[in-house]
């Protein structure tokens, strides 16, 4: 559903912008920037809360390894 707005542009910005549309095609052309931008914007948070969760991951491993690590050097009775 489309919802009216109001947006405050730059007038020589949107000048030039006109170069590249036809006039009717403003909303749909800022639709699909504004679309590209939060997409690059989404993908690079996901990123993020993937590389958080790997450095926790990363971590909680290592003291894993530590808490075992003495059994692991420790000999079996013969």
């Amino acid at each position: 559903m489309a919802t009216r707005t109001t947006v405050y542009l730059d007038e020589d910005l949107l000048n030039r912008a006109r170069n590249f549309l036809d006039p009717r095609g403003l909303s749909r052309w800022i639709n699909d920037l504004i679309r590209e931008r939060v997409v690059e914007l989404e993908r690079l948070q996901t990123k993020e809360r993937l590389r958080a969760a790997y450095l926790a991951k990363n971590q909680d491993d290592q003291a894993d390894a530590e808490d075992w690590g003495p059994l692991e050097t420790e000999t079996w009775p013969e």
